[in-house]
């Protein structure tokens, strides 16, 4: 096995200088004003109190905190790069509903600190960027999100929205379970953190899950 990679990510520089505004296409600066960077939908998330579920969910209270989504020149160009990719592997989608995706993919890796390309490549891996995607475990949606994970957290995984916030929240929390180690992390959501301690569980699937992630990744 390789050696663990680590990752962090900041979000970029803090404001946009105006004459960098008016070089992103206009549908960019509107979605970027669209209420996608405030509180979604009404949905928001504050502190992990403790879960009701497993011991290893309950595990898992690590307390993040979010982060406000500022908006960058490096926020932008990362967005674009983001939305370049996710044309390439949706390509039946419409341009407005693509790029909704991938705002909503980069808002939760920015709020929770996780890389954006970590996330998409998870994404990817998981669901092809699929709402209707559904496992024959019952893992649903663009983060694959198990039923056990959405009670834990007491959203509703079919809706897009909390679907990729809970997804990439979970994510952000077993990197900080596992001293940002993204195998592990990858392992653990995967198969569950129970079976994940100081190295990858030999689980073909989960293994062959976590090459094909870092795989995808490294490749960006």
């Amino acid at each position: 096995m390789d050696e663990p990679a680590v990752v962090t990510w900041t979000g970029g520089d803090a404001s946009v200088a105006a004459g960098q505004v008016r070089q992103l296409s206009v549908l960019t600066v509107i979605l970027m004003m669209a209420g996608v960077l405030g509180a979604v939908a009404g949905w928001t998330i504050g502190f992990i109190h403790g879960y009701q579920e497993s011991e290893s969910t309950r595990a898992l209270a690590a307390e993040l905190r979010p982060v406000e989504v500022t908006a960058s020149a490096s926020w932008v160009e990362t967005l674009e790069r983001l939305d370049r990719w996710a044309a390439s592997i949706r390509p039946d989608l419409d341009v407005a509903h693509r790029q909704w995706l991938v705002l909503l993919l980069l808002r939760a890796s920015h709020r929770w600190g996780v890389d954006p390309e970590l996330v998409m490549s998870v994404a990817v891996t998981e669901s092809g960027l699929r709402q209707d995607a559904v496992s024959p475990r019952g893992a649903v949606g663009v983060m694959q999100v198990m039923p056990a994970t959405a009670r834990a957290y007491g959203v509703d995984p079919y809706d897009t929205i909390q679907n990729i916030e809970v997804g990439v929240r979970y994510l952000a929390e077993l990197l900080a379970r596992y001293r940002g180690d993204v195998q592990l992390a990858l392992a653990a959501y995967n198969a569950g953190p129970s079976r994940v301690r100081n190295s990858v569980p030999a689980i073909r699937e989960t293994r062959n899950y976590v090459r094909r992630v870092v795989e995808t990744y490294r490749s960006r």
